[in-house]
């Protein structure tokens, strides 16, 4: 009788383990994109179809399909990446202006692995597996170095979080927000491009507390819950700040950060 039990233990072990595996093979953690120590691939290096000075490819990790976009419109010493997803290991949470970097020191706590993804407003993921869509788990958020920073100490075009002012280049203008700055991503689910009935909105930084002892900017792995998006096949994420002085849209840095897409919180 002991040896049934103990087969029976093995047998449920061994489907406990390919449940596991097959919940891994859905994750997008980015561990199957090689990069070598503290760098990252922003599309540069032009593999991408051409098309009139955009290079477009895209990567996949787990059921996620990743678009980027290259921009060479005004000369390769000028390219940078337009739209769409980037991934890196890059381990900086101090230079000003890296916007491939995260800003809770790069590999994600709750993995063994060290590659993550950078995402900028307005783009999207496509999800694979399922013709009916898919309820996606979460994710894990954090600030990129380059919005971080930005929002910490200011730089030209944003300002410092929490103060009235606005940027550094124009000191003296009261940007109308007494210091109660915010930085929010918002994430949309659709399915046959039917919008999901719900969003799920994440505050990157929030300075809005009466007491200001409250005020954050994020600077750690968040996990972020998507189950409320529903059923979905494609996601977008968005990006807005209320530092919008100026007339040209948002002044905090375009970016953010993720990693164990639809894994496990």
């Amino acid at each position: 009788m002991k040896k049934l039990y103990k087969l029976a233990g093995i047998s449920c072990l061994g489907l406990m383990f390919s449940l596991t595996n097959i919940k891994a093979q859905n994750v997008s953690d980015f561990e199957n994109l090689t990069l070598s120590p503290n760098t990252f691939w922003d599309g540069s290096d032009y593999s991408g179809v051409h098309n009139s000075g955009l290079f477009a490819s895209n990567f996949i990790s787990g059921h996620g399909v990743f678009p980027n976009v290259y921009d060479t419109v005004y000369g390769e010493i000028y390219g940078y990446m337009s739209e769409g997803f980037a991934y890196s290991n890059v381990l900086d949470t101090s230079t000003v202006g890296q916007g491939f970097a995260s800003f809770a020191y790069g590999a994600s706590l709750f993995t063994m692995g060290s590659n993550y993804a950078i995402g900028k407003n307005g783009s999207s993921i496509s999800i694979t597996g399922s013709s009916q869509g898919n309820t996606l788990t979460g994710m894990y958020v954090t600030n990129s170095t380059y919005s971080g920073i930005s929002m910490r100490d200011g730089d030209y075009f944003g300002k410092v979080f929490g103060d009235s002012l606005s940027a550094s280049g124009h000191s003296s203008v009261n940007d109308g927000t007494n210091g109660e700055d915010w930085f929010l991503l918002t994430v949309k689910g659709f399915l046959n491009g039917n919008p999901s009935t719900n969003d799920v909105e994440f505050y990157l930084a929030d300075f809005r507390f009466s007491n200001n002892q409250q005020d954050y900017i994020v600077d750690y792995w968040e996990w972020v819950d998507l189950t409320p998006l529903g059923n979905v096949d494609s996601i977008q994420f968005l990006l807005t700040s209320s530092d919008t002085t100026g007339g040209f849209g948002m002044n905090t840095p375009n970016f953010f950060v993720f990693d164990d897409f639809n894994g496990i919180g």
